[in-house]
């Protein structure tokens, strides 16, 4: 693989114009995938991490590979083109050179879940639309592995490796989940993979976690009770799984404190979703969408103008807090009109039990995998071209 930077053109570079404003670029890489082309890059100012027994090229601007006539020039400072006099930021040592990566995990292997050795807790949180009278649930399955998240994280760290789960200085992108609703800037949580907004879609890599939360969740429920269906909300148009790995820091004070999450329900499109937790225990919330005064989507009690930066201070009577700890998972389903509210008030630190790996320290580790209706989707968001 060759990953290419590149810079966008003035105006072209979403909210902020960090191409821009300072100079910023981010990479570029063109392989295929199931026998159809796919287009990969970065969020600005991130360099690609190889996934295990991954080795790939970067080249740095300038270059002249790609057929565009500024990548030739350099890399641009201010709004106007190099091509029209514009500023060159120069970098000595760095400008038109290569640099080969080779993956620090030697050889990839499919993520697959451990056998179920925990127990399943329901969490009822309102009724279901259309639900024939049935109520809304999510479910969190306690101790997935009967090892508090080693076995786990063992095979997570074989499928996407330590470039990714341990990269140099714990960092990712900034760049926030693109399946939650609501303004997300006051978010501070970090994003592993991938690193960039919009979710993997490659479907194979995790979906595993959704497959083994469903069985497990439809095994533990009582005769009678309707099972779980992964087609549900199925309408015969194209979906995908969307994967990402975050990072939670862990703090102090109340609810945990360090990285938090606001309150929302996903975008629309969105189908069943499944998480993995490791490392640190969470302070995870759920609720009911129409009466969640903390909710972007619902009552959304935030102070006006302020976009609901202070949700974490609301007081809400019916959100549940739900401690998760690591080897935990949780499943819900997460189109808008289930309701299903959720975010993360805080992760505590110290909290993480013996036999995890580093890179499960000093916070929580959330894998996460959701499906989503690809037209859908694009007609709320515009995700997908």
């Amino acid at each position: 693989l060759t990953w290419y930077e590149m810079q966008h053109a003035p105006g072209k570079c979403g909210n902020f114009d960090v191409c821009s404003q300072s100079g910023s670029s981010f990479f570029a890489c063109v392989t295929r995938h199931g026998g159809r082309e796919y287009r990969d890059s970065t969020a600005h100012g991130l360099e690609p991490r190889p996934l295990p027994g991954q080795t790939f090229t970067l080249k740095y601007l300038p270059h002249s590979e790609t057929g565009d006539a500024e990548c030739s020039l350099g890399l641009r400072q201010g709004k106007a083109l190099l091509s029209r006099g514009g500023q060159r930021k120069a970098r000595p040592g760095k400008d038109g050179g290569t640099r080969v990566v080779v993956a620090r995990t030697p050889r990839y292997a499919p993520f697959a879940m451990p056998r179920f050795a925990g127990r399943v807790e329901p969490v009822v949180l309102g009724p279901r639309a259309g639900g024939g009278g049935h109520a809304e649930r999510a479910f969190v399955l306690r101790d997935f592995d009967g090892e508090h998240g080693a076995g786990l994280a063992a095979r997570l760290e074989a499928a996407f490796g330590l470039d990714v789960l341990d990269p140099p200085g714990g960092k990712g992108t900034s760049a926030k989940c693109a399946a939650a609703q609501g303004n997300n800037c006051q978010d501070t949580y970090t994003k592993l993979y991938p690193l960039r907004m919009f979710l993997e879609h490659r479907l194979e890599l995790l979906e595993p976690l959704l497959d083994a939360t469903l069985a497990a969740v439809n095994a533990s429920l009582p005769s009678g009770d309707p099972k779980l269906d992964k087609r549900r909300g199925d309408r015969g148009a194209p979906s995908v799984g969307e994967a990402q790995i975050l990072r939670f820091l862990s703090g102090g004070g109340g609810g945990g404190g360090g990285s938090r999450m606001h309150v929302h329900v996903d975008k629309p499109g969105t189908r069943w979703v499944a998480i993995c937790a490791l490392g640190d225990t969470s302070t995870f919330l759920l609720d009911h969408a129409p009466g969640c005064r903390r909710c972007w989507t619902g009552g959304g009690a935030g102070t006006p103008g302020a976009k609901w930066a202070d949700w974490h201070k609301v007081s809400c009577d019916s959100c549940r807090e739900v401690t998760l700890r690591s080897g935990d998972c949780l499943l819900f389903y997460g189109d808008p009109a289930a309701g299903v509210a959720h975010g993360v008030l805080g992760t505590r630190k110290g909290s993480a039990p013996p036999g995890l790996p580093s890179w499960c320290q000093g916070g929580r580790v959330s894998c996460q995998f959701r499906q989503t209706e690809i037209r859908q989707n694009f007609a709320a968001c515009g995700a997908y071209s």
